[in-house]
């Protein structure tokens, strides 16, 4: 095999790692002369994507064409952003579309497959990993993103970053005044959101203290609050469990659930948990606050009781 054609196996075999891409710097690095880019280019080995970017194969990118090619866009000061990290995290809201990264203001890059954007406002709290990639954090990727969604998706954003253990609600306010200068658009929404959910909380945190109490009352063993399960790559968190008995419990009302695009993500997260093996109980505040005796003989029907306080129906 002539020098040519062997120099270009090893170029085409690290661009195989990366969709068909590769960079000038790559090549700079694997020893490859400009002329012989240049030449490669001519005998149509190579395909000049953008700047600095070749690929080895012809036809139309795809999204995970896209996101590779944002990747190597990337400097080290840039992360993948808004609605691109929403689908990295595997988040609602997501955007399966031209990725966008974010980076510092005054950043030379362009691209006409990849939207860059430029803030005077990323630092290391921001920026996480996922899947060996830097984002923004979930927290950022949707205050970012606030913009391009309506109050519905930003609250089905928050339920499910808030359940995988992403952030707390107690974290947003800070991060919207430390970001909420002028000109950043999209905040009212998650300012309104942020509040209906917080007034919910203080609700909700009062319904389980009550639920805690009728389970200790009824003898049976102390369940683990706020339980972390994870199943199927994704992770929830359960209001008790009982990890030896393979039970849950959960304290439902109206509030937690009260738009389609919760309950649907709740029935999903439910499937997911019984298809596991887990008994799952689901009981409303009503339940608790009204009806002890018939949540202990429910729970009776699966866990074991101390006999000083066996529940007889």
């Amino acid at each position: 095999m002539s020098r040519y054609l062997n120099r270009f196996v090893v170029v085409h075999r690290l661009a195989e790692r990366q969709r068909g891409f590769i960079t000038k710097v790559q090549l700079n690095e694997l020893g490859v002369p400009s002329a012989t880019v240049s030449r490669w280019t001519s005998d149509g080995l190579l395909v000049r994507i953008q700047h600095g970017i070749y690929r080895t194969r012809p036809g139309v990118l795809d999204f995970d064409d896209t996101l590779m090619l944002a990747r190597l866009t990337m400097s080290d000061q840039h992360a993948i952003s808004h609605r691109t990290a929403l689908e990295l995290w595997g988040l609602p809201g997501a955007r399966r579309t031209k990725p966008t990264i974010l980076g510092p203001h005054g950043s030379k890059s362009s691209s006409r497959f990849v939207s860059i954007r430029q803030t005077r406002s990323l630092n290391s709290v921001d920026l996480a990993m996922c899947d060996g990639i830097r984002v923004t954090t979930p927290l950022r990727s949707l205050i970012d993103s606030c913009e391009a969604l309506d109050e519905a998706t930003i609250g089905a954003v928050l339920s499910e970053a808030v359940r995988a253990g992403h952030f707390e609600y107690t974290d947003i306010p800070l991060r919207i005044a430390e970001l909420g200068s002028r000109g950043r658009r999209g905040l009212g929404k998650l300012r309104r959101v942020v509040l209906s959910r917080t007034e919910t909380d203080r609700f909700l945190n009062s319904y389980e203290q009550l639920a805690h109490r009728v389970v200790a009352s009824g003898g049976f063993p102390r369940p683990v609050p706020q339980f972390r399960l994870s199943i199927g790559g994704k992770t929830f968190f359960v209001d008790f469990a009982w990890p030896d008995y393979r039970v849950i419990m959960e304290c439902d009302s109206m509030l937690a659930h009260s738009s389609p695009e919760q309950l649907q993500a709740d029935l999903a997260r439910q499937n997911l948990i019984l298809g596991s093996g887990w008994t799952v109980l689901r009981f409303t505040y009503w339940d608790i606050h009204d009806r002890p005796a018939e949540v202990m003989r429910t729970l009776a029907q699966f866990l074991p009781q101390s006999e000083a306080q066996l529940y007889v129906p």
